[in-house]
């Protein structure tokens, strides 16, 4: 057998008689290629660095005062509506699985706009330090 199978045999046998969660992760930083430990760092500041902009960004778009009027009107076109809006004479000219894919489509919506709120009260957004003039 060779030196590496020998080597991974034997931190296999040592996980047995102290399993515990460090013992892996000590398997996995022996065996892991450094550059790939490099660029997973590099990859993770990267999105930490974009979604920090991200959100900077949104903030800022939604703190202005046409953010706020565009901001409510999403909120009261998809979470302040039902997810399903048929009269009841058309109710019953859908099938269920007509009435599940309205259902989808509008719940689609409403999961965009609870992502943007999301997003928003992350960074840090608050609504009630914005209000929009009463004649806007």
């Amino acid at each position: 057998m060779n030196q590496t199978a020998l080597g991974i045999q034997d931190l296999i046998a040592g996980l047995g008689t102290e399993a515990h969660w460090g013992n892996l992760e000590g398997l996995i930083d022996q065996f892991s290629h450094p550059s790939r430990k490099d660029a997973s760092a590099e990859e993770q500041a990267r999105r930490e660095a974009e979604r920090h902009k991200w959100l900077a960004n949104l903030k800022s778009v939604f703190e202005t005062e046409a953010g706020q009027h565009v901001l409510r009107q999403f909120v009261q076109t998809t979470l302040q509506r039902p997810s399903v809006t048929v009269s009841p004479e058309t109710m019953h000219s859908l099938s269920s699985d007509q009435v599940a894919m309205i259902s989808t489509y509008r719940e689609g919506q409403n999961s965009i706009i609870r992502t943007i709120l999301k997003d928003l009260a992350e960074a840090g957004y608050d609504p009630s330090n914005n209000k929009e003039k009463p004649n806007a």
